[in-house]
Order: C-alpha cells, then structure tokens, then sequence
C-alpha cells in the first residue's frame, strides 16, 4: 500500500494535558500578582517614590505615611499638621503608634502561636514629600514597639 508521505508516520499529539499545565501556571501568576498589587491599593493618598528595585514584596504590617496622616493595617493612629504629629510625643515616640504595633505583635503572635518569620518588618509606604523629621520618628517608634526591620514600597520604573 503506497501513502501520500515519504515513509512519515503521523503521530497524534494529545494538547489537552498541555493545555492544562499551562492554565495551572497561568492562574498561578495571575494570583501572585493580584496579591502584590493589593498591598499597595491600601495607601491611597501616599505617592511613592520610584525606583529600579527588583525584589518582590513580602509580607509585613503596613505603616503608611502620608503628608496627613499615619496609618497602621489601613487605621488611621495620627495626623499630621504643618509637618508634625497632633498626638502625644514622648521624645521621638508617637505614642498612638507604639500601642498599636505592640497590640498588633500580641495578636499575631497569640494566633500563630509563637514568632514567625515577618514578626519584626515594617512595610512603609512613605509619601516621597513627607519630610525626614517625620519618617525618622516613624522609623524609631517602630523599633522601639519590637520592629527594627523596614522595607520601603517603592514603584517600580
């Protein structure tokens, strides 16, 4: 019997598992990146400075700082007027702030049971018009509620 071919033999190719790896992976994606896009939703009115940074977001309690406001986990703990805090300052300590990162560590740590790896990290989301007077007591009220370590969101250029 002659076939229409030189001696190829047709082999069929089954796309279906193919095409579900790729969905797999597709779904993957797309959730990691809705997740990290999230994170920044949460500070509306903070204009974050931009930067060639490649690293990728992690996971850590969200102090955002605005030029009129101070927030924690979307919680607004002071306002700013004439670039200072109308809360009580005790030395460099914003007060308010203090309190709320230490319930916030209590809390964490009675749910999980014992310290996790993003115990001590700050997220700041700093606006890049807030002066440094400001961000540096952020910084060391943070340090002293039992959060020494800082990430700074930047927008990626």
């Amino acid at each position: 019997m002659v076939s229409g071919g030189d001696n190829e033999m047709d082999v069929p190719l089954n796309l279906v598992a193919l095409i579900d790896i790729l969905t797999n992976i597709l779904f993957f994606l797309l959730v990691s990146y809705a997740s990290q896009e999230l994170q920044l939703q949460q500070a509306q009115k903070v204009k974050l400075p931009s930067s060639y940074s490649q690293q990728d977001m992690k996971m850590a309690t969200v102090v955002s700082l605005s030029e009129g406001e101070l927030r924690v986990e979307q919680i607004g703990v002071a306002k700013i007027q004439d670039n200072k805090f109308s809360v009580p300052l005790e030395g460099d300590k914003i007060v308010p702030l203090y309190n709320k990162l230490n319930t916030l560590r209590a809390m964490r740590r009675s749910a999980t049971r014992g310290p996790s790896e993003n115990d001590d990290v700050v997220l700041l989301l700093c606006d890049r018009h807030v002066p440094f007077s400001l961000l540096s007591k952020v910084l060391r009220t943070s340090a002293m509620a039992g959060y020494p370590n800082f990430r700074f969101a930047v927008m990626r250029k």
